[in-house]
Parts: C-alpha cells; sequence; structure tokens
C-alpha cells in the first residue's frame, strides 16, 4: 500500500545476529514500479527430490548404472531404491537446516531392514560425483507399519536439541546433493500385470521437507516422486486333446530361462512366485489349470512331470515381454508368447 518502507541492507545496520540471514528462504522481492510492467522472479531455488530403482541390488550401488523410474521384478526379488534430495542455494545463510526424507511404499512392497545408507554428494576437481558416507548417527530411519498396508519410511536430518540438521555434516553446501539408498522387495499382496493388459502397478512415492526460511525455522515440502515396480501372472490350463475336457492332476515345473538378472537363470518358480534352487511343482486343479503369480519379465522353461494315460508334453518355453512407454516412466502393454502346443493353453 501507499506508505514510506525501510530497507537495511548494510551489515552494519542490519546487526551480527542478522547479518548472515539477508536471504530468507521465502525470498521477497521489491522492486520501484514506474509506468511500466515489472516482471518478479523468485531470488533463491528450492529443494527439489527425485526418486529411481534399480531391478538389481548391487553391493555398490554408488557405481550402479541403469536407475530408471519404473521397473518390473520378481515376487521375493531384492531390488534398490535411489532418493537424490537438494539444498536451498541460500543454504549458507542458516544457523541450522531440518532435513526430512519421507517414502512411502505400498502394500505390496516390503522394506528391507538396515538397508537404507546416505551419502553427501559434491563433484571433484574432473566435475565427477565423489560420494562420502554421512555416519548413520548424523540422522534417524524410522519405519512405521500403516493400517492400510502401506509403510511410511522416514530418513531425518532435522535439529533435534543441540542438533542442527544437515549443518551438523560439514562437507554439505548449497551445491550438494543428499543421495539415500535403499532396499525393498515385492511380497504376495503385490499388485500383479495379467492377462488382457490389466497393468496394475505397486508405486512407492518420496516427498521431502526441508527449512525454508532461516529467521523463523519453518518447513516446506517439495513436489512428490514416484517409481513404479511392475510384476506379473498367468493362467496355464491342460486340456485333453479332441474332447477338449479339462485335466486335473497334471504336473509341471518352471524354470527360468533367461532374465534381466542373469543370477537368476536356472532357478525355479515357487507357488508364491519367488524362485529357489529347488524344483517347485504345480499341479491342475479345479479345472484342469493352476495360475503363476509374480514373474519377472523374462523367458521360462516349463516341464510337465508324466500323468498316467495321456502323452507327456515335450519341455516349452514362454515369454513375457514388456513395453516401456516413450518417456520410460509407464509400462503400456505386456505381450506373452509361448512354443505352440494343442494341449496347453496359456494366458
Amino acid at each position: 500500500g501507499s506508505g514510506y518502507y525501510l530497507f537495511l541492507t548494510n551489515e552494519s545496520t542490519l546487526g551480527s545476529d542478522q547479518a548472515a540471514k539477508k536471504n530468507t528462504g521465502t525470498s521477497p522481492i521489491f522492486a520501484v514500479v514506474g509506468g511500466n510492467a515489472v516482471t518478479v522472479t523468485e531470488k533463491t531455488s528450492i529443494p527439489t527430490v527425485g526418486k529411481q530403482v534399480l531391478a538389481s541390488a548391487p553391493n555398490d550401488p554408488t557405481n550402479a548404472t541403469g536407475w530408471a523410474g519404473v521397473i518390473d521384478s520378481q515376487i521375493g526379488q531384492e531390488v534398490t531404491y535411489k532418493l537424490t534430495g537438494k539444498v536451498a542455494d541460500n543454504y549458507a545463510t542458516y544457523a541450522s537446516y531440518a532435513y526430512k526424507f519421507t517414502d512411502t511404499l505400498s502394500k505390496g512392497l516390503t522394506y528391507t531392514d538396515n538397508s537404507v545408507v546416505v551419502y553427501a554428494v559434491n563433484k571433484d576437481s574432473s566435475k565427477q560425483d565423489k560420494y562420502e558416507l554421512i555416519a548413520n548417527n548424523d540422522y534417524t530411519t524410522n519405519k512405521a507399519n500403516n493400517d492400510d498396508g502401506t509403510t511410511t519410511l522416514t530418513i531425518e536430518f532435522g535439529a533435534k536439541g543441540e542438533k542442527k540438521g544437515l549443518k551438523d555434516i560439514p562437507s554439505v553446501n548449497a551445491d550438494t546433493q543428499i543421495v539415500v539408498f535403499y532396499k525393498a522387495k515385492l511380497n504376495a499382496s503385490a499388485n500383479i500385470a495379467g492377462a488382457n493388459n490389466q497393468l496394475k502397478v505397486n508405486p512407492n512415492t518420496v516427498t521431502l521437507e526441508y527449512s525454508n526460511n532461516p529467521m523463523s525455522g519453518g518447513t516446506g515440502t517439495s513436489a512428490s516422486d514416484t517409481v513404479e515396480d511392475y510384476t506379473y501372472g498367468l493362467k496355464i490350463n491342460k486340456v485333453d486333446l479332441g474332447t477338449e475336457r479339462a485335466l486335473n492332476g497334471a504336473k509341471f515345473t518352471i524354470k527360468v530361462k533367461a532374465a534381466d538378472d542373469e543370477t537368476l537363470t536356472d532357478m525355479f518358480v515357487q507357488g508364491d512366485g519367488t524362485l529357489s534352487a529347488d524344483e517347485h511343482v504345480f499341479k491342475t486343479d479345479n479345472g484342469g489349470y493352476f495360475t503363476v503369480r509374480g514373474l519377472d519379465a523374462g523367458t521360462y522353461t516349463v516341464t510337465e512331470k508324466h500323468l498316467d494315460g495321456y502323452a507327456d508334453i515335450s519341455p516349452f518355453d514362454f515369454k513375457i515381454v514388456p513395453t516401456m512407454s516413450e518417456d520410460g516412466t509407464k509400462i503400456n502393454k505386456v505381450t506373452l508368447s509361448m512354443s505352440q502346443t494343442d494341449k496347453l493353453i496359456a494366458g
């Protein structure tokens, strides 16, 4: 409104306790407006958070490649998540800096206890990422199991007592990225992407809470970021050639022939969708079929155990192939192909 305003910008007039806090998280800008329109932009950037996932679980994720926003995996297969948080570019003006990741795992995902590892990442002289491990006593990890079956995982640096949040870590500056790795796996409650392209997904979403005003101690919350994990299922029927009568009691094993993760090759699919070196026998029942849940993309070999009175079916393969969206954030469809046989139907 109309009136007179006094702006103190000289450090001697601000006083020593406020001199370092001239830049505020809310970053107001004042402009003398004449007869022309003035465009005002925010002075300081705000922190953001990103999330990625990797189907394999390397021993040293700092050197891993292939991070993505969407993957598919086997039930029970451990995958690695990566959270990347930034800080405000006026970070130096804060005496303490609250910082908290909040990650929500859907009910089909199980967090691997004690798997959180945190790094401060800066650029070295050759502009390469340099990872510095942050001691686990510099942050607090908490896991909460919610009534709806989801899990909330928090990693917090926030000021508590005499602690100063990220300010307790000397290597952190305005250009630092805080990177969190943790592991989780799909469980028996996972949504299954099955026939007819019913592409149900298992989401995982993160937000970042951070200090946004060096004078008041308030916090803001970033926009969220979500990654998705898909797993697949199918039904296999056995019928009598000629009569098309469903045959109960037929027995089969399913072995991984080719997978994204080569360590899974030659493993047997179990009844709950997990993999094991020990074979599991599936049996047709209640209409001559059995179902398989929790499969990763790849090629599998089905082998029949002998059923008295019927000729054995030669081992055959089926292949699950997802088609990714152009931007790499969704799976648009899943194709199932199999070796031709006139005695089995898969779908």
